[in-house]
């Protein structure tokens, strides 16, 4: 029925709303500046209200940077600080062996700057690589180290020489023997020295000859010859002058002149008649003339009184001495005189006394009573902009006046301890330098006991911010404080002291620091010889050559002519020096260290070349005045010390003859002393003093 009438569509196209999704409408920046980080995502639905039913996308994704350095830039970042509180920090172990090849491990940890302690890992970003990293090490072990060889004891034929050998640390410290695992080098050989032969002139330095002692006829030359140290006592000694001629002479006449006045004010007196060499005319050198010149004396008398006269007594002063810094005076010395001459103090009774103390001018203050103070500048700024950094001051004596104004003097016025003109400090980072604390150290005080256990030392300890001044010490992080208090041990004046204080440590000879003269006074390095004891003994390690020698050869008799002109022998040993001749060397000098004063006689570190052993100090010989041959040395050189000016030599005999010389220093002494028989010894000892420092 319905075959004619079209069929209706099943199907037609309708508009029906979209359907609702969730969308992405934005995103945040990467949260980490380098390295892996995070990214928030923004969404919404397409249809407002129409995404209930339907999940929504994660909100975040990861995103990736360029690799971080392990600093403070890869750390999670606080919006509230800068910069990062949280990073990573790096450590290396210490070597696995105390020396040779061992293993070290490094450690990564996150560290929290505020606190200034290690967090958990979680606080830092994502780390590129593995925590712990371990590598190889190599520590150099304890080495033998020798010196070079002494020069050889003898000094002709065979003998001893000896180095300095010892154990060295890696950091170039000395250690105990024990600790070198290998064989100790020797220390001592025997060695041989070359003797000259019998005819051979090395024995003998020799100068150049001289002019000529005279224009013309006949004259003299001379030159120096000068004993080289042992080896002129098997030679014979090459002359020291020598004939010379200059040819004919013109002729010249000995003519009188005027007789002179009488030689005395009063009474019997002498007068002399002038003698002159005359040649055309002309007075000539004398030489021009003929031998003897004529001698006219006669005697002659004045009139008058001859009450004895002298000239009269006064009080002679030395030189001011340098300014004393403990009271800011001068002083000097007083001796009696009679013209040139020194005489007892007596024969200048009653007479009025120069002085002898004045106050320093120019070096010290006007008035010592007012304290010297340290006053420190202003910090300069820290070097390092951020953390932990270096900063430097400038401190400078003052002393305050009467009128209460300062003035700065010399340092060496300031008794107390200087404060510190270098110390850490920590970067702003930024932040204003009245917001950054440090704790500021003052220097220690001096120690409570000297050569004591019980000894302790105090300092201030105060909270300062980055331009110096003094806070609160909340501001500063306690745990950073630098000790205030600590135990001293110091300033043994002797080495017995040293023993008692330091006895349950089974101490060994050696050498040690002690303070001789009280703790005002500088240290000086003294050999303790004796530990095990109880008694030890102080001696002076001396590195230069120190000897003394009483010489054995003598003239027969003991002769005053020039030397050279009389030919020598040995002695018959009638006289008292041969029996006692010798030449001795010292490596080290022994020490009165209360007085120090050197105990000339103490031979335990010296040791006889040749002969007899010869106290410090002492030479002589029987040999001629007008060239000794006695010599000694002592060389302090390398030492904390030096020749007091007030140590002296002194001969016995009138007609020995004796030559000191000092170095302008103090630290060496040489003496040649001899003839008739005769020695030169120190007056009072050999007295020392501490070297300048």
């Amino acid at each position: 029925m319905c075959r004619e009438q079209e069929a209706p569509v099943s199907q037609e196209i309708c508009v029906a709303p979209a359907c609702p999704y969730w969308k992405e409408v934005g995103e945040s920046q990467c949260s980490a500046t380098c390295g892996s980080g995070i990214k928030t995502i923004q969404f919404e639905c397409s249809v407002p209200n129409g995404c209930s039913n339907l999940t929504k996308p994660p909100h975040t994704k990861h995103c990736s940077i360029p690799p971080c350095s392990l600093q403070s830039e890869n750390a999670i970042q606080d919006e509230k600080t800068f910069p990062a509180r949280y990073s990573w920090r790096q450590k290396w172990s210490a070597c696995s062996a105390s020396c040779g090849h061992g293993r070290r491990t490094k450690t990564t940890s996150c560290f929290d700057s505020t606190t200034e302690r290690i967090v958990s890992a979680k606080y830092c970003l994502p780390l590129n690589g593995g925590i712990f990293e371990v590598n190889t090490c190599f520590t150099k072990c304890a080495q033998w180290k020798t010196e070079e060889w002494e020069p050889c004891s003898a000094i002709c034929g065979e003998g001893f020489e000896s180095r300095k050998v010892y154990c060295e640390g890696e950091n170039g410290q000395i250690l105990p023997d024990h600790q070198c695992d290998e064989a100790k080098p020797e220390h001592e050989r025997k060695c041989k020295a070359d003797c000259p032969s019998q005819n051979s002139n090395e024995a003998w330095d020799v100068g150049l000859w001289s002019e000529c002692s005279v224009t013309c006829g006949e004259g003299y030359q001379y030159r120096s010859v000068t004993c080289r140290l042992g080896y002129c006592f098997y030679m014979d000694k090459p002359p020291k002058t020598q004939t010379c001629s200059r040819g004919p002479c013109h002729s010249g006449k000995w003519v009188f002149g005027n007789w002179s006045e009488c030689n005395v004010t009063c009474g019997h007196g002498m007068i002399e008649l002038e003698v002159f060499c005359k040649a055309n005319g002309v007075i000539v050198p004398e030489q021009m003339c003929a031998p003897p010149k004529p001698v006219a004396k006669n005697t002659c008398y004045v009139e008058g009184s001859c009450e004895k006269s002298h000239t009269p007594f006064v009080w002679r002063a030395e030189k001011w001495s340098p300014c004393m810094l403990n009271n800011c005076t001068k002083i000097r010395k007083l001796y009696c005189a009679s013209g040139d001459e020194q005489v007892e103090d007596s024969e200048c009774e009653g007479l009025q006394r120069p002085k002898t103390t004045r106050p320093c001018k120019r070096i010290c203050p006007k008035d010592v009573r007012h304290p010297h103070v340290w006053r420190p500048d202003k910090w300069s700024q820290c070097s390092a902009f951020c953390g932990r950094g270096k900063r430097t001051r400038g401190v400078h004596c003052f002393w305050r006046g009467r009128n209460k104004k300062r003035q700065m003097v010399d340092d060496r016025y300031c008794q107390r301890p200087k404060p510190a003109t270098e110390g850490y400090c920590e970067g702003s980072c930024g932040r204003k330098s009245e917001d950054v604390f440090t704790w500021e150290p003052g220097p220690w005080n001096e120690c409570s006991h000297d050569c004591s256990r019980k000894g302790k030392q105090e300092r201030t300890v105060i909270c300062i911010n980055g331009v110096g001044k003094e806070v609160h010490k909340k501001f500063c992080n306690k745990l950073k404080k630098p000790p205030n208090r600590r135990k001293c041990i110091e300033k043994c004046p002797t080495c017995r002291d040293l023993y008692l204080m330091r006895k349950e440590e089974n101490l060994k000879d050696g050498e040690y620091t002690l303070y001789p003269r009280g703790t005002s006074k500088p240290s000086a390095k003294v050999y303790c010889a004796d530990m095990s004891t109880g008694r030890p003994r102080e001696y002076i390690s001396v590195e230069k050559e120190n000897y003394a020698m009483v010489y054995d050869e003598s003239m027969r008799p003991p002769s005053n002519a020039m030397c050279g002109e009389v030919a020598y022998r040995h002695c018959n040993h009638s006289s008292s020096l041969p029996h006692r001749s010798g030449f001795t060397r010292f490596d080290k000098l022994a020490l009165n260290i209360s007085t120090l004063t050197v105990i000339s006689d103490d031979w335990s570190f010296a040791h006889a070349v040749r002969g007899y052993l010869i106290p410090v100090g002492e030479a002589g010989d029987c040999y001629s005045r007008h060239c000794p041959q006695g010599a000694f040395r002592i060389n302090l050189r390398g030492t904390n010390f030096i020749v007091s000016k007030n140590s002296k030599w002194h001969v016995k005999n009138s007609k020995t003859a004796i030559k000191i010389e000092r170095q302008s220093d103090d630290r060496t002494v040489d003496g040649r002393c001899g003839g008739c028989c005769g020695l030169c010894q120190p007056t009072d000892g050999i007295k020392l003093d501490l070297a300048p420092t």
